[in-house]
């Protein structure tokens, strides 16, 4: 009885962590953008604003709608909506590879988890990177578990900085 009780606390533990990430779309991010959109206009890029802002509604339409699992297929499709507002802010710093198998793709998987994977992969990865950076965004089975990886080539962190993030994940 008790280790039923200690699932359910900590399945309510994971669906609160779950819910936070999704419900954090950067204010930074949003900022950025908006600042990003009113230079264009200043330049009279209405393609671009276009485009920028299609993505950026996109975004947070999904981030608000819908089921709280969704296919990977839908999570890539904002998360290339996402990379798309930041290739435009960062033009050639960094570029993207996919890696996924076919069967991947209609997998289920918790709504919103992947974008804030990829923004730390930038931000904390590549910003720091004087040349340009690659994010890769790949998966692969574990048995009938679907393993999703982010991973960059960025600066990367000090050994004692690292040790304390395990220490934490512990």
């Amino acid at each position: 009885r008790s280790y039923t009780r200690m699932y359910e606390l900590e399945a309510n533990n994971r669906k609160t962590e779950i819910a936070f990430l999704r419900s954090q779309i950067n204010p930074h991010f949003l900022y950025n953008t908006l600042t990003m959109i009113c230079g264009m206009a200043a330049e009279g890029m209405t393609d671009k604003i276009i485009l920028v802002t299609g993505a950026l509604s996109q975004i947070f339409r999904y981030s608000i709608k819908g089921n709280d699992m969704v296919s990977l297929r839908e999570e890539l499709e904002i998360v290339k909506s996402y990379l798309m507002i930041q290739k435009e802010r960062f033009a050639d710093r960094f570029t993207i590879e996919y890696n996924f198998s076919d069967d991947a793709y209609d997998c289920l998987i918790p709504k919103m988890v992947i974008q804030p994977l990829v923004e730390n992969a930038i931000f904390h990865g590549l910003e720091a990177k004087s040349e340009a950076g690659t994010v890769i965004i790949e998966s692969a089975f574990q048995g009938n578990n679907l393993l999703l990886t982010i991973t960059d080539d960025g600066a990367g962190m000090d050994s004692e900085t690292l040790e304390k993030v395990r220490a934490s994940l512990h």
